[in-house]
């Protein structure tokens, strides 16, 4: 089976957390990390394990620590496509975070 290319996305679905839907300045950051997100009432849980995330989100991994987030996926067929296409645009390794080593 031929590998079926990536769709293409706008910024809604590349930048939903950034201002504007622009992408971020990709310098700010050392890498990016793909990671489970739970929704409690309108507050997000990160750091969920991918099994259990109700979303995704893609962060930035800032030099000093702090996490950064660019875009949040609620549809899981697309999880993997948009976090490789914000990688390709970046050139940035993607992590994928997994909370307690699991």
């Amino acid at each position: 089976m031929p590998f079926a290319p990536t769709p293409p996305f706008g910024p809604s679905e590349l930048f939903s957390c950034c201002t504007d839907h622009k992408p971020p300045k990709w310098s700010d950051y050392d890498h990016l990390e793909l990671g489970g997100c739970r929704d409690h009432g309108g507050s997000t849980e990160g750091g969920v394990a991918f099994y259990a995330a109700e979303f995704f989100t893609v962060y930035g991994r800032k030099r000093d620590g702090e996490a950064e987030p660019i875009t949040d996926i609620h549809d899981h067929r697309e999880v993997l496509q948009i976090a490789a296409e914000l990688a390709i645009r970046s050139g940035m390794q993607l992590i994928f975070y997994r909370p307690g080593g699991e």
